[in-house]
């Protein structure tokens, strides 16, 4: 690891005081039958047997003891990357601390690849190395606005997406990015003519407002519930059966994966609409602190430099898409689009929001400012 705390230590006076760890890899404490202390391990943990937890790394595998564990802030669950102290009993691993590995900056991370564009897109060198998208982003004073469960079948969510493109058609933004899920109640089967007619009433709202019409980039990003291919990640747009009619009305609509990547010049963002903060807390090995849940929850995702930082039966990835779900090197902005309340959270550089359910939460939404960086938290006012 490159982290200054695991980097070899070097006689100087900087140093002096600066306390250094070294890693060891579980096939070392395998080898020692003796009684082994003040070790610390990078590993998985695992469930290799019912409610017995494992850490495990490309060497071996170890028991662990938590029992008297200290955890550093963060969700830990099944899957997720540790570092772990203790000490080697038996051949039990006594974790006297739990914590994730550092995360890396995003111009640390670039200075080890140089331009090779790791975040996707056309362009084989990042747009990070631009100068002139740079330049041209920075005069650009323009907004990217994020919804989540926009019901399509529900008239008061099409009373205050009226309201909201009135407010916007004197200065159309660059995009509305909404996310699913698209239908109020989906446990009467797929709707898809449903569906289908709820996009078609939202082409006709948007042809209302000639500004928003030509200006603004539409972008969709299916939920995990609505109708489409099996739920399993990275997961295709909304069907095209549904989505012709809005097609032909909008030309700057666009029906995108979930997850999926938006470059904004030298911006790069990542959308992922999933109940996250759920499935984590309910499938983590330790009940996490209510009072910084969303706090923990956006560490855990940039510490793990990935989406869904879960097992397979809980999140189901295909196993050769894996990448897409990764944040590494770290993007700007990551969107998490989950039901529960919304939240902003910044760590090493990289914002997490997310925007909350917007029926849920009186029709909140949150706006992002590409040159600026900045959010802004923004609520439609009840009449």
């Amino acid at each position: 690891m490159r982290h200054e705390l695991f980097s070899p230590c070097v006689v100087s006076s900087n140093n002096i005081g600066k306390k250094k760890f070294q890693l060891k890899p579980i096939e070392y404490l395998l080898s020692n039958v003796n009684h082994v202390e003040d070790i610390i391990v990078l590993g998985m943990i695992s469930q290799l047997k019912e409610n017995k937890f494992f850490i495990e790394d490309q060497t071996g595998h170890l028991p662990l003891n938590l029992s008297d564990a200290k955890y550093h802030s963060g969700i830990y669950t099944e899957g997720c990357f540790v570092l772990a102290e203790g000490n080697l009993v038996d051949g039990i691993f006594e974790v006297k601390a739990l914590g994730f590995p550092p995360a890396e900056f995003e111009s640390t991370s670039r200075a080890y690849f140089g331009n090779i564009n790791y975040f996707g897109g056309p362009n084989e060198l990042s747009c990070k190395s631009s100068i002139a998208m740079s330049q041209a982003q920075l005069s650009i004073d323009s907004m990217v606005v994020f919804l989540s469960d926009v019901w399509l079948d529900s008239p008061s969510v099409f009373e205050k997406l009226q309201t909201l493109f009135v407010g916007y058609s004197d200065c159309p933004p660059y995009a509305f990015v909404m996310c699913g899920n698209f239908l109020s109640d989906l446990k009467y089967g797929l709707r898809c003519n449903e569906l289908k007619e709820g996009f078609k009433r939202l082409a006709d709202l948007v042809a209302q407002f000639e500004s928003i019409k030509e200006n603004s980039y539409f972008i969709f990003v299916p939920g995990p519930q609505d109708p489409g291919v099996v739920r399993v990640y990275p997961r295709a747009g909304i069907l095209p059966h549904c989505t012709e009619y809005i097609r032909k009305k909008l030309a700057k609509c666009h029906f995108a994966t979930n997850p999926c990547r938006i470059q904004f010049g030298s911006r790069q963002i990542v959308v992922f609409r999933e109940d996250l903060l759920q499935k984590m807390s309910r499938n983590a090995i330790r009940i996490p602190d209510q009072d910084k849940l969303t706090d923990d929850l956006a560490k855990t995702l940039i510490c793990q430099a990935h989406l869904a930082p879960l097992p397979l039966h809980v999140v189901p990835i295909y196993w050769n898409y894996d990448y897409v779900m990764r944040l590494y090197p770290l993007p700007d902005l990551v969107v998490v689009a989950d039901k529960q309340k919304s939240f902003t959270h910044t760590f090493t550089d990289c914002t997490v929001i997310n925007p909350g359910s917007f029926p849920f939460n009186n029709f909140a939404f949150k706006v992002y400012v590409p040159s600026t960086k900045q959010i802004e938290d923004c609520v439609i006012p009840n009449e």
